[in-house]
């Protein structure tokens, strides 16, 4: 575009069109645009008349304009030529190449491509073997990571295959439990031996869609300590009311109501996701309090009221079941409390402590250890799931010890 100062408008366009020019106008007052041959002049008006000398002036603005742009198109179409007689020679030598190794090197070439897609799709491990820590890290979450998959898909195996512990309601919450567990297991051998960082904005991260097992574990718990309040103190209402599908259907209402969430969190801007990521804990805090005050509750029940009852087997299946879930309750807020005060100083201050992924979080690692003991409390804490989880697995697996429970 060529900047012309002239004097005046309408007398520019008469002589413009005068000498053959297709003059369009595209604006008014003082500054103006005319499109001459594709050739854009500005005309600052002045308000006064033009005269032929400024007219030839704005002419010859116009033809040097255009003498660039013609170089241009001449420079354009000799390059055109050339490259139509290179591609001509290349394809003359193309045809000369015979066809086996016109073949081999088309397959170097897409060997090479998934080479590449493969180097850029391929996500680091977590930690960069260059230190001793580094191999402790790896691998502790190796063993960490089975040790979880066996302790707590034992739990699954030996509940699922005994139908007398599958008819009780806390078993089921147990078996609930201890799926979650399972897949947290296997959670680990990414989480925990790749460069995974959860979060916003993540880094190779799943959405949050396997740190999210936790989050049903929590509810579970929940539901599993007004499932024993009820039992131990209303056994009249907990009889009629609380019922085997009922119990199912709270477990499924964890799963679903968790991942739910999830998704809407996902689908929405990150400003929204962040809203909601806030809402969650806020919800998480209200859990984790009812949790305490509930675990509370059921130690003092467990250490008053069923010791004044006569011994029965009703009395020791409800003292069994409290001392379990207070004890799982208890285990489960020490490994997991760390991670959540973080996370709420984090968004409350933004000075909570920071780590470079999800294999060298402490927190986060103390957190998903709640995949191993809570299924070892349960076997612990319950000879008859013990005698189930040893007939159903572990025979099997050390058929040397059969003599043994």
């Amino acid at each position: 575009m060529v900047p012309v100062r002239l004097r005046g408008q309408d007398s520019y366009e008469g002589q413009a069109q005068k000498r053959g020019h297709d003059v369009k106008r595209s604006g008014w007052g003082p500054l103006m645009i005319f499109h001459i041959k594709r050739t854009d002049v500005v005309i600052r008006d002045a308000g006064a008349d033009v005269t032929e000398a400024g007219a030839q002036h704005v002419h010859e603005a116009v033809l040097a304009a255009q003498r660039p742009a013609q170089k241009n198109g001449e420079e354009h179409r000799h390059v055109q030529v050339d490259d139509r007689h290179s591609q001509s020679n290349a394809e003359k030598e193309h045809q000369h190449v015979p066809k086996a190794c016109q073949r081999q090197h088309r397959r170097r070439n897409m060997a090479d491509v998934s080479h590449r897609m493969l180097l850029n799709t391929t996500v680091p491990l977590s930690v960069n073997f260059d230190r001793p820590e580094d191999f402790l890290i790896f691998i502790f979450h190796i063993l960490f990571a089975t040790s979880a998959v066996l302790v707590a898909g034992s739990v699954v195996i030996g509940i699922s295959s005994n139908r007398s512990l599958r008819g009780q309601n806390r078993f089921i919450f147990m078996l609930n439990t201890s799926i979650s567990d399972t897949l947290t297991g296997f959670s680990v051998y990414y989480l925990g031996l790749f460069d995974v960082q959860e979060g916003y904005p993540s880094r190779n991260g799943t959405f949050y869609i396997l740190p999210s097992f936790l989050g049903v574990n929590v509810l579970t718990f929940l539901f599993a300590q007004f499932d024993r309040y009820l039992a131990v103190c209303h056994p009249f209402f907990y009889n009629r009311y609380i019922t085997r599908p009922a119990v199912i259907s709270v477990c499924g209402f964890c799963w679903i109501y968790t991942y739910l969430i999830l998704t809407v969190q996902n689908l929405v801007p990150i400003s929204k996701a962040a809203q909601i990521n806030a809402f969650g804990v806020m919800t998480l805090q209200v859990i984790v309090l009812i949790k305490v005050v509930m675990t509370v509750k059921l130690y003092i029940i467990a250490r008053g009221q069923l010791v004044r009852e006569a011994p029965s087997a009703d009395t020791d299946s409800k003292t069994e079941s409290l001392r379990i879930i207070v004890f799982v309750v208890i285990c489960f807020l020490a490994l997991w409390g760390p991670s959540f005060v973080n996370i709420i100083v984090r968004q409350l201050t933004g000075k909570g402590l920071r780590f470079r992924n999800e294999a060298t979080n402490p927190f986060a690692t103390m957190a998903r250890m709640n995949a191993l003991f809570t299924p070892a409390l349960y076997i612990w804490g319950s000879p008859a799931l013990r005698g189930a989880v040893w007939r159903a697995v572990w025979r099997r697996v050390c058929p040397w010890r059969r003599g043994r429970l």
